[in-house]
């Protein structure tokens, strides 16, 4: 409980200082007193990095976040957790999120968060299926991370060019299988893109007809291109843009 008063002394003296509030819980906590306590912080934070097990109720209640404009959750147990985030009207504010649920399928069937205000997202081992998903939610998405996603047997059909982003800069991509990067390419129109970096593995091909097809389709300001470990990438760029 030392803890909580040297923090509350501190937080009397900064008054209105916004906060940038990082956590690690390794553990449930059954104190009804730490749920409120945590609650009055994420109030006055700006940017909140939780590391570990969601406290029940901490992420779910009607306390408005008002400041929160960054959001990261890690956590290994996805399917329990994500039931803990609901926050679609009380955080007007958040812009940015970072969310690492390992292997979460549907995830948008277990959180709520305010999707259409969102202009920055990086998700950790999402589905494509998933990924088309959010890219529907993100209706003012500028910048996208999507590290580790998984190929999806459920996705049959892809319709070139269905998904225009008129508004996006900056995609990254980091790779484990090619599926997910061949279903970006094919879906994806984004006129305004800026930068785009691929994080391959060695044994990966590089998809040189998808990405062609991919640039020419959205006709964009492309003006910063990295592809990492892959040189079957380099090669074929570098004659395409021989070309």
């Amino acid at each position: 409980m030392n803890y909580r008063f040297q923090c509350d002394s501190w937080m009397a003296r900064a008054k209105s200082v916004p906060l940038v509030l990082a956590i690690r819980n390794c553990l449930y906590n059954k104190d009804p007193g730490m749920l409120d306590w945590l609650q009055g912080l994420i109030a006055r934070c700006v940017k909140l990095h939780w590391n570990g097990l969601l406290l029940p109720g901490l992420l779910t209640g009607s306390y408005v976040m008002e400041r929160l404009e960054r959001l990261e959750i890690l956590t290994t147990r996805p399917h329990l957790d994500c039931r803990c985030i609901n926050i679609a009207s009380n955080a007007s504010k958040l812009r940015s999120v970072y969310l690492s649920f390992p292997n979460t399928y549907n995830f948008h069937n277990h959180l709520t968060l305010p999707w259409a205000q969102l202009t920055s997202i990086e998700m950790y081992q999402l589905h494509c299926t998933d990924i088309l998903r959010l890219f529907e939610l993100c209706t003012h998405l500028e910048y996208a991370d999507f590290t580790r996603p998984y190929g999806d047997d459920e996705l049959q059909t892809i319709v070139p060019g269905s998904v225009v982003k008129p508004s996006f800069k900056l995609l990254a991509i980091q790779l484990w299988e090619v599926c997910p990067c061949r279903m970006l390419f094919d879906v994806l129109v984004l006129p305004s893109l800026e930068e785009l970096e691929v994080i391959s593995q060695e044994y990966l091909p590089w998809l040189h007809t998808e990405f062609t097809s991919f640039l020419t389709r959205s006709r964009c300001p492309l003006r910063r291109l990295e592809v990492h470990n892959n040189k079957f990438a380099t090669y074929n760029i570098t004659v395409h843009c021989q070309s």
